[in-house]
Order: C-alpha cells, then sequence, then structure tokens
C-alpha cells in the first residue's frame, strides 16, 4: 500500500497558511510561505522533498491564481476543495476552533481521506481559463452594467431639468429605460459642455454642430431642431443640477470609451482562438458574445454531455422526486454570466437567420403555443447549448488528430534517422483535457468519434 503525504493549503492576502500531513504517521507539520515569486518557488522545493504528495488547495481563482498558475505550469498535479467542504469536515474533525493553520491541516486531512476512498481524483485541477479573455468579457459585463446605471441617473436628472428635453430625447416612452438619442456621443457632449438646457434655443446650428460634430447630417439637424424647439420652454436649470448632468454625461461618456477598448482586445485576445472564431461563423454572433461563452465554457471536455453543459448555464431542470411524486426544478447554482451570453445568443441568432429552423421553433413557441417571449428565447438558448456542444466537441477532436499527426510525423522521422533494424511498435499517448487516447502510429486516423 503506498504512503501519500497530503500538503493542504490556505491562501490569505499576503502569502499562504501550509500544513504537511503524513498518512503513515499521522503527524503534520506547519509552514507559511509568502505570495511572491521567491516565495511560491521555496514552496515547491519544499513540497517536493516528499514522494507521492497530494497538494490540495481549498478555494480555487481569487488569492490563488498566482500559485495555481505556478503549480500549471511546471505540471504539478493539485486539487482544490470548495471552502464550505473544508469548514464541514474541519468541523467534524477539529470542532468550531478557525484558525489558517487549522483549516489549511483540515484541507490535507481532508485530501487524503478522499484519497483513502478513491474520490479524489475528481477534484483534480484539470482546466485552466484563458484569464486574459475572462478578465475582458467580465469587466466589459462590468462596464455594461455600470453605464445602465449611469444612463438611469441621466434620465432622472433631464426629467427634474426640462421634461420637454426629456420628452425630446425620448423619455417617457414604452422603451424608455434604453439609452435611444441620450446613449449617442454628440447628445452626451452636449450635457457635458452646456448643461443648462434653457440655453440651447439661444446658439445657433452650427454652435451646437460644433460641439457634438457630424456636419451635414440631416438627422442630426431634425434633432438639434427638436432640442432647439424644447428648450424654448425650458426654465434655466439650477447650478447643482448642471453640475450633476455635466459629471454624468462626462461618466457615460468615459465608461463608453471604455467598453469600446474591452472590445477591441477582446478582439485581439480572440485571433488566435479557434473556438471563438469558430462560434463567429455563426450569423448573429458577435466578438462579445462569442468571447464570454468560450472563456466561461473554459473547455468543452469538462462537459460529459450536453446536459451537464445545459445545467451549467442554467437551461435545464433537475429532477426531484420523492415517493409517486416526480417534478422538475429549476437550476439554483449556475454560471449566471454564461447563461445571459445564451440568452443574448438566442435573441440575436433568431433575428439574423430568420429562415433558420430555430427561428420557426421559436415563432410556433409564440404563436401556436401561446408562450411568452422570454420563456421561448430559452428554449432556444437550450438549443443552441446542444448545437454549440457539438460543434465544440468536432473541433476540440480535430485539434487532437492534429497533434496526433505532428506527433506521428516526429516519430516517422526520428525512426527514419536512425539505422536500427529492430522493428518497434510506437504507440503515440496524446493526453488531452478529457482523458487520453493512445493510437498505434500506423493506425488509421479516418474513424471519427461521435459526440452528444
Amino acid at each position: 500500500m503506498n504512503e501519500y503525504t497530503a500538503i493542504g493549503i490556505d491562501p490569505d492576502v499576503r502569502g499562504f497558511e501550509c500544513n504537511r500531513v503524513y498518512s503513515s504517521t499521522g503527524k503534520n507539520e506547519r509552514s507559511y510561505f509568502e505570495s511572491t515569486n521567491k516565495g511560491i518557488s521555496d514552496f515547491i522545493a519544499w513540497a517536493t522533498t516528499s514522494k507521492n504528495v497530494v497538494i490540495a488547495i481549498e478555494g480555487r481563482n481569487g488569492q490563488n491564481r498566482q500559485l495555481e498558475g505556478t503549480l500549471h505550469n511546471a505540471n504539478i498535479p493539485f486539487y482544490s476543495f470548495s471552502p464550505n467542504q473544508v469548514e464541514s469536515f474541519r468541523k467534524a474533525y477539529f470542532g468550531e476552533q478557525k484558525t489558517n493553520a487549522i483549516d489549511a491541516e483540515a484541507t490535507a486531512r481532508f485530501a487524503l481521506s478522499l484519497q483513502g476512498q478513491g474520490k479524489l481524483c475528481k477534484y483534480e485541477r484539470k482546466w485552466f481559463p484563458d484569464n486574459e479573455l475572462r478578465d475582458l468579457t467580465r469587466m466589459y459585463g462590468v462596464e455594461s452594467k455600470q453605464l445602465t446605471v449611469v444612463y438611469n441617473r441621466l434620465w432622472k436628472s433631464l426629467r427634474k431639468a426640462s421634461v420637454e428635453v426629456y420628452g425630446a430625447l425620448g423619455g417617457g416612452a414604452k422603451r424608455a429605460l434604453e439609452p435611444g438619442l441620450l446613449g449617442q456621443k454628440g447628445t452626451l457632449l452636449l450635457l457635458k459642455e452646456k448643461p443648462d438646457l434653457s440655453t440651447w434655443c439661444n446658439c445657433s446650428t452650427d454652435e451646437i454642430l460644433k460641439i457634438i460634430g457630424n456636419h451635414g447630417s440631416e438627422n442630426r439637424d431634425s434633432l438639434i431642431k427638436s432640442l432647439q424647439t424644447a428648450s424654448k420652454y425650458t426654465s434655466p436649470v439650477p447650478h447643482s443640477l448642471q453640475v450633476i448632468i455635466s459629471g454624468t454625461a462626462s461618466q457615460a461618456l468615459l465608461t463608453k470609451s471604455q467598453k469600446y477598448l474591452f472590445t477591441k482586445e477582446m478582439e485581439i485576445a480572440s485571433e488566435e482562438n479557434s473556438a471563438v472564431k469558430l462560434l463567429l461563423k455563426e450569423k448573429g454572433i458577435g466578438i462579445i458574445t462569442a468571447a464570454t461563452i468560450i472563456a466561461e465554457i473554459i473547455d468543452i471536455n469538462r462537459f460529459p454531455t450536453n446536459n451537464h453543459l445545459a445545467s451549467y448555464c442554467g437551461l435545464g431542470r433537475k429532477q426531484h422526486s420523492t415517493g409517486t411524486n416526480h417534478k422538475e426544478r429549476k437550476e439554483i447554482h449556475y454560471n449566471r454570466r454564461l447563461k445571459n451570453a445564451f440568452m443574448t445568443a438566442a435573441k440575436n441568432y433568431v433575428r439574423f437567420n430568420p429562415t433558420s429552423h430555430l427561428a420557426g421553433y421559436f415563432r410556433n413557441l409564440i404563436t401556436k403555443r401561446q408562450m411568452a417571449i422570454t420563456e421561448a428565447r430559452k428554449r432556444v438558448a437550450r438549443a443552441l447549448v446542444r448545437y454549440f456542444y457539438r460543434i465544440l466537441k468536432e473541433l476540440s477532436f480535430k485539434e487532437k488528430e492534429v497533434a496526433i499527426h505532428e506527433l506521428a510525423n516526429g516519430a516517422k522521422s526520428s525512426t527514419k534517422s536512425s539505422n536500427s533494424k529492430t522493428t518497434t511498435t510506437t504507440i503515440l499517448s496524446v493526453v488531452g483535457k478529457e482523458g487520453e487516447i493512445k493510437l498505434p502510429a500506423n493506425s488509421s486516423l479516418k474513424k471519427r468519434r461521435k459526440y452528444g
């Protein structure tokens, strides 16, 4: 029977507490390392002194990101547990007392317990996200939410300043929460430079065009005339409200520019990403939606079937049966960013592919089954999960085939250069994200595996 040594890690802001537990004796030893390059290198040297070592970390990403990246780059396997799992084990083993050292020891002993039961393998971290792409998509989402808040604040300020200008910009309509004319760069520049709405009627058309730009546009001319007409019936705006309008418009302009920069960086970061390029080939799927889906999925091989991916997206239902009652419930814990991306993809896919079967399915749900638009769109999103899962699986398999061919060509060239007369069978092993594929060098690669 193999003896294992488990190292439990409990990270904090400045470093991480480590506790090494020996399965043979049950003894443990503590150590602390800082989250610096030197501290992490010292930890790896300290951890690799033992044989059959199991490295277990409480939590994932966040404060663990640098340590996890170093372990991954060094090809050192490690396991991640959620804080709730560690807390439950700690209370059962140590009681209510809690310190970083106790959490680290609980993490190590929990790993040893799972190792003895043969259940530790499912906690191994095999897939790692594209941090650059994921950070960009998530920051874009944060800026989008912030921009909505800014627009709503600006609508309220305009309502207080002038009901006439508020109505001229589209306020009070059924879709007043959307920016509309207010979201245009020219309108925001005008509000920033001239927050006193009552003075617009005294400005010439050329003077306003100099602020908002786009000279000679008929739409701009009609907008300026409507705003000048509304300004005639507007009372002078108090100075405090002018400061609020000007500052809010400036914030909206800055947030819009940040979103634009994030979009451009997404395009650059996705140039070498074959999965993002594959989704971009679908009509209605833009760079933001495609990058968000791929960044949040991380690796399609994480999910055995499309049902698992749908559950992760919050677009599936789980069975809840007891006795003779058989019910299905909605998912509570799921990736909300990924669900929003699939809902957006469903909306745009139906719009830009009106002759597709999914568009016909969407119309049938609304007209014949009298289903709400949101619920019908959710059904289309679930169908897109099935479709995207299939094409991403096929792409993953093709990439593995390419890797196999490259290794096969390298093996053949090395075999020709050698003068050995011994006939050997070369086995090529390509380790992917979902497991290991082993093929003889002379085997046929034309056989395709079916997924989903």
